[in-house]
């Protein structure tokens, strides 16, 4: 805050304002002359008294010399009006400097208001969202449980029925082993047979033609023999083709198939000589 010292102006020293007529500057000039004058100290005075009374004559003295003489007063009305000027400008600029202050003070006290209900408000809204999440989490952990025991269930049932699967899968494998070693034995009989039974109608065919070409040194009896003996060989293929018609099909359908490959060599031999021809 701005201090302004005030002196007391040269009216001030004679006790006038400074519209007076010089007239009343002369008498009151010759009033305090009078009473401030050294002669009329006491004699029992200090010091400090006599001084005191002689800087009051002078200034006395000064005041009228000034405020007496027309021009010096108006050139120190002039500079008492420059002064008084300067003087509210001081005062005014202490008072803005006051009121500054003063509204910086009120700014602060507010800013610090409103900086603590944010705080407050913040601390608030934090203890609401951890309070939030604590519930949130307490839900989740309770909506969390027997989701979490679901899932041991469904792994313990998915478990039961991978096991289970496995049995099966096993015993279907076995089963299955056990079907291909019986087809692989049932095949190697069939192949078997089919391979007796070959070679029977071989013997019969072979049995067949030396009949039908006797040799000269052959006798009757063992023509007879053989021909017994076809008869009997006869009988065993009707009796196995009976037995195995799976075979007489299958030799069916290969004399079918031979009959077939025969007529197709023939058909593309025709149809090349015919095209060597047409060349």
């Amino acid at each position: 805050m701005v201090q302004v010292d005030r002196k007391p102006s040269l009216y001030d020293v004679l006790g006038l304002t400074p519209t007076a007529p010089p007239e009343a500057v002369r008498k009151a000039y010759k009033r305090i002359l009078l009473e401030t004058h050294p002669d009329k100290v006491p004699l029992d005075a200090t010091d400090e008294e006599k001084v005191a009374a002689e800087q009051r004559f002078r200034e006395v003295y000064q005041a009228f010399e000034i405020l007496g003489d027309p021009a010096k007063r108006r050139v120190y009305d002039n500079g008492l009006n420059y002064l008084r000027g300067r003087t509210r400008m001081e005062e005014m600029q202490a008072k803005l400097a006051r009121e500054r202050e003063e509204w910086d003070r009120q700014c602060k006290a507010r800013q610090e208001e409103r900086l603590a209900a944010m705080q407050s408000r913040m601390r608030a809204r934090q203890e609401a969202e951890a309070t939030r999440r604590e519930e949130l989490r307490r839900e989740y952990d309770d909506a969390e449980r027997p989701l979490e025991d679901k899932r041991h269930a469904l792994r313990e049932e998915l478990r039961r029925i991978q096991e289970r699967e496995r049995e099966i899968l096993g015993r279907t494998q076995a089963k299955l082993q056990e079907k291909i070693a019986t087809l692989q034995e049932v095949v190697k009989l069939k192949r078997a047979e089919s391979i007796r039974s070959m070679r029977s109608a071989r013997s019969v065919q072979s049995a067949r033609r030396t009949l039908c070409a006797p040799s000269r040194r052959e006798s009757t009896a063992s023509i007879l023999l053989k021909a017994h003996e076809m008869l009997r060989a006869d009988e065993l293929l009707r009796a196995l083709r009976a037995a195995n018609p799976e075979l007489e099909a299958r030799r069916q359908a290969a004399l079918q198939r031979k009959s077939q490959r025969s007529s197709m060599c023939d058909t593309v031999s025709i149809v090349s000589k015919t095209f060597e021809v047409g060349v």
